[in-house]
């Protein structure tokens, strides 16, 4: 669902995945067949200062699932952006990001193995900034 402004815009997605094999949840290394993801939420808003400047944010909140295995613990991250594209050259996009901007410890849901006991899940990382820019032609 999206709601467009004339300077800004929201966003909200969601997402329910129960994978059953031979009526059992999936495991998250079947991945050819698909992830038990449980209840997931995505945002995003942005809002235009200017016409070359734009402020945003995005989240994504992933609710406790308790069909796997291993119980899959809840997260939220929180991720801000600005963005600049000059109108002189309107093919340049200069970003800043600051991403996990609380800095939370979590694996994501479409990560191998972390429906498993056995096997310690790899993280995402901590608290990210960037820097990037890029050019189409």
């Amino acid at each position: 669902m999206t709601y467009t402004g004339n300077q800004g815009f929201a966003t909200l997605n969601y997402t329910y995945a129960d994978v059953e094999i031979d009526g059992a949840t999936a495991g998250s290394t079947a991945y050819y067949l698909g992830r038990p993801l449980g209840h997931i939420f995505g945002l995003e808003m942005g809002y235009d200062v200017t016409p070359e400047w734009r402020v945003g944010a995005t989240a994504q909140i992933a609710l406790k699932n308790e069909d796997t295995a291993t119980v899959l613990p809840g997260y939220e991250v929180v991720n801000l952006y600005a963005e600049y594209q000059p109108t002189r050259m309107e093919n340049l996009n200069l970003r800043v990001d600051v991403r996990n901007i609380f800095d939370a410890t979590f694996s994501r849901r479409s990560s191998d193995g972390i429906d498993s006991g056995r096997i310690i899940p790899l993280t995402d990382p901590g608290r990210t900034i960037s820097v990037t820019a890029s050019l189409k032609f």
